[in-house]
């Protein structure tokens, strides 16, 4: 995430889908990513408010795609937003 212009979208329900799948709490998880339970939850439940700021939320996202095998692709979208230049208007 170097880019402003790139806004993160975590597929939380996917974290959530894969835990759940290999039968670990979001305790587990969290204390296996060295992260908080509220973290965990929050990714999942896409909330950020025990979040210092949103690249650092989509960090340990990547930090928990990885721990739950998952690709990244999968559950990480990057949007590239794209200003919009103002129109000529003729008056």
């Amino acid at each position: 995430m170097t880019n402003p212009n790139e806004i993160p979208e975590i597929k939380g329900a996917e974290f959530a889908r894969a835990r759940e799948r290999v039968g670990m709490s979001t305790a587990d998880l969290a204390k296996m990513a060295s992260l908080t339970t509220s973290h965990v939850e929050q990714i999942e439940n896409g909330e950020s408010s025990c979040f210092y700021s949103p690249a650092i939320k989509f960090v340990a996202a990547k930090k928990l795609a990885t721990f739950l095998g998952l690709s990244k692709p999968s559950v990480l979208y990057i949007q590239r937003v794209r200003q919009q230049r103002p129109q000529n208007r003729k008056l």
